[in-house]
């Protein structure tokens, strides 16, 4: 029980920092790269909660694969949406990283036979820090996986916009359609696999 409260507490707390630490790198790319973003105060940028997803939050809970709330652009150069979409994946996939990093190198993490994580833990502060560590690994990798997908204000979105804006406009057109699909595979948990899949052979 004390194991499984952990674990939420630790998904909740790796999920809003992960949408935190996604989002506002953009916003600061494009206020620093877009003219018309410089006439709208800089301090709308530091509204962290405004990152935050509600329902991207449940999925990164349920389904350990969310995704955060973009603040609305309005970017009209294809350079600044190339270089939003480049520092989306790279955020996540530094994020992702450096927690595998922290599994192996400071928690010694493997995943054993029963599935269970394990690692060199002394007490509830050291088992919380490394169950912390495992959500960042898990939520993030999860999260650049969902941001693959084509959608408008997702990272590939961004990079579509910012290299072949006319593939985007095609998928523009199905929009409804790549939402239904990608609710589907975190609902049904095909991502959610997949993301443990790549986690368990890195920390085998």
């Amino acid at each position: 029980m004390k194991e499984q409260i952990l674990g939420v507490v630790s998904a909740i707390i790796a999920g809003i920092i992960i949408m935190i630490l996604h989002e506002l790198p953009k916003t600061i790319v494009y206020y620093a790269m877009d003219e018309e973003a410089k006439k709208v105060p800089f301090r709308n940028v530091l509204k962290l909660h405004h990152y935050i997803d509600p329902i991207g939050l449940i999925f990164c809970v349920t389904s350990f694969a969310g995704f955060s709330k973009p603040y609305m652009y309005k970017i009209k150069e294809r350079n600044v949406n190339r270089a939003m979409g480049i520092t989306g994946f790279l955020s996540l996939g530094i994020l992702f990283f450096v927690n595998l990093l922290l599994l192996k190198g400071v928690f010694c993490a493997r995943v054993s036979d029963a599935g269970m994580l394990q690692g060199k833990v002394s007490g509830d502060v050291s088992l919380f820090f490394m169950n912390l560590c495992f959500h960042f690994a898990f939520l993030s990798l999860g999260m650049l996986i969902v941001n693959l997908f084509p959608i408008v204000f997702f990272d590939m979105g961004n990079l579509l916009a910012g290299t072949k804006p006319i593939m985007l406009d095609a998928f523009i057109r199905k929009d409804f359609l790549l939402k239904l699909c990608l609710l589907a595979l975190l609902i049904l948990g095909v991502l959610t696999q997949a993301v443990k899949t790549i986690l368990v052979v890195l920390i085998l």
